[in-house]
């Protein structure tokens, strides 16, 4: 009988994807692990993810499973998005040069890819993690099971760090925002509208969630626990617009940066994220982003559509959020809403 955490970690996969290139350290020779055989007293792994379109918190989800894999068995992660770069922050001459993930995080254990270039027991992540542990269908489980949620927060806080440049911004940006998020109650929302809106016309709606359900939902949430602010990461302007509107004896908080407008080229593709981006600041719009996540995990509750970054939120916040509901797509055909407070959890 598996524990609790090990039915979600996927290991018999993941370990056939790795399985070939640890035989190969396995084969020189080494320390004995009671786990694998023999084996040098230091393995790296490099993990890596073979897709320039891929999003940061994205990134953060997927490697936080690939790092519990390693550091599990021993073996000191890597990250490289340095040979495998990142188009939504880096121009084509910054891939293969710089290591994206170090523009705003730091190594999960501290060691650089340089540090290992020479190192001779080294072995790989498959190229589509994806396709042994997709993270983001962890979320329904994490909302599901404090122990759970415990365990894989513990893990994304432990190895999923930003570095002291990018601290600083948010703390920075934190003392700038007009409320105090240890005094104040603030719910914060989530909508992923941009891939719905970028194929579609009229009123913007996150993935299967409708804006009208989303408003009842957040004045259920006010009117039940007395709060007065509403913050909104979103990716359009005609969002913010419609909760203005809609949205009445609240105030809206909301990161102030260049979105989208309907009729927009949107950038769903490597192709339409090099034209679109390539006129704009990448950094920008991703410090931006950040700041939307950062934010989230500091409200006192929390409505979202199923995307990477609200669950980076769920897995940075200290404590739990009094109350949750989350739209979660699953297969993208049938949508199941989850309601919790935290102390049903």
């Amino acid at each position: 009988m598996l524990k609790w955490f090990e039915k979600f970690r996927l290991v018999a996969n993941l370990l056939m994807a790795y399985d070939s290139v640890l035989d190969e350290v396995v084969r020189r020779g080494g320390f004995y692990s009671a786990k694998r055989g023999f084996l040098p007293k230091e393995v790296y792994a490099i993990l890596r993810r073979d897709n320039e379109q891929l999003g940061i918190f994205s990134d953060c989800i997927v490697f936080m499973g690939e790092i519990e894999f390693c550091v599990s068995r021993g073996f000191t992660p890597v990250i490289d998005c340095k040979n495998y770069g990142r188009a939504c922050i880096q121009t084509k001459q910054q891939r293969n040069i710089e290591n994206a993930w170090e523009y705003f995080f730091e190594q999960p254990c501290g060691v650089k890819l340089e540090e290992i270039e020479k190192k001779e027991n080294i072995i790989y992540s498959p190229l589509d993690a994806r396709l042994f542990y997709d993270g983001i269908y962890l979320n329904k489980y994490l909302l599901k099971n404090r122990k759970l949620l415990d365990y894989w927060s513990g893990i994304y806080k432990k190895y999923i760090r930003f570095n002291s440049k990018t601290q600083k911004m948010l703390q920075d940006y934190l003392q700038e925002t007009i409320i105090d998020f240890t005094e104040e109650k603030c719910i914060g929302v989530s909508v992923r509208e941009g891939y719905d809106i970028a194929t579609s016309h009229g009123i913007p709606q996150s993935k299967q969630v409708t804006m009208e359900e989303i408003v009842i939902d957040i004045m259920g949430l006010v009117q039940e626990n007395d709060i007065a602010y509403v913050f909104i990461a979103c990716e359009y302007e005609e969002t913010i617009d419609y909760f203005k509107e809609h949205l009445q004896g609240v105030s809206l908080l909301f990161v102030e940066k260049k979105r989208y407008r309907l009729g927009d080229e949107y950038p769903y593709n490597l192709k339409m994220i090099e034209k679109i981006y390539d006129k704009k600041d990448r950094m920008a719009i991703a410090e931006a982003y950040i700041k939307e996540i950062f934010l989230l995990s500091k409200c006192d509750s929390l409505i979202y559509s199923m995307c990477s970054g609200a669950q980076a939120a769920l897995l940075m916040k200290d404590g739990y959020y009094n109350n949750i509901i989350c739209y979660d797509a699953g297969d993208n055909e049938n949508l199941e809403k989850i309601k919790i407070k935290s102390n049903n959890m």
